[in-house]
């Protein structure tokens, strides 16, 4: 029952995923809903707990206190944590304590979700170099592109920004989005 129910989530992913590739074809006319935050981060890192866990990585995402509400579309959002979660994972891939943290600070008219990493860093590299398709700051290749410019858009989509954060070691994205 549980693999069912695990490849019923993948299938959904898999279909969310090319409905992303569709985003950016078609209007954006979908009405938005009421979504909770703890529901998105949650179903992210349900997704991503066999990868977490295959590379030993220290993952923390502290439960949410008080609900908090958004106004979006709860596959889409799930897609760009994804998106984000993804590159800090590759990012950790070869440190020995690989560390990856999701702290939520919510205000009175917007929430700022930080994912923090103790990877590579990013090089110096701006917001707009990270978001080109094949733009890599690491040699072997591997790089961040597409799936950040979607998580971008997605993010724009639902009136909020991405921006980088200052951290002394790895990489912090910053993910600000407006409360209900």
């Amino acid at each position: 029952p549980k693999t069912v129910m695990n490849l019923n989530k993948l299938v959904d992913r898999m279909e969310a995923i090319t409905g992303q590739f569709r985003y950016f074809a078609r209007a954006r006319t979908e009405a938005k809903s009421s979504v909770q935050l703890s529901t998105v981060l949650e179903e992210t890192e349900g997704l991503l707990k066999t990868e977490i866990a295959a590379a030993e990585i220290d993952f923390r995402c502290e439960k949410l206190k008080v609900p908090i509400e958004l106004h979006g579309h709860q596959m889409q959002l799930e897609q760009a944590f994804t998106n984000l979660l993804k590159n800090a994972i590759h990012a950790v891939g070869n440190e020995t304590n690989p560390r990856i943290t999701i702290d939520v600070r919510p205000g009175p008219a917007k929430v700022d979700i930080h994912i923090i990493d103790n990877g590579s860093g990013l090089g110096g590299s701006s917001l707009s170099e990270l978001q080109e398709p094949f733009f890599s700051t690491k040699p072997s290749g591997v790089g961040m592109g597409l799936g950040l410019a979607i998580t971008t858009e997605i993010i724009k989509d639902h009136g909020g920004d991405l921006t980088l954060g200052t951290v002394s070691t790895g990489a912090e994205f910053i993910v600000t989005l407006p409360l209900v």
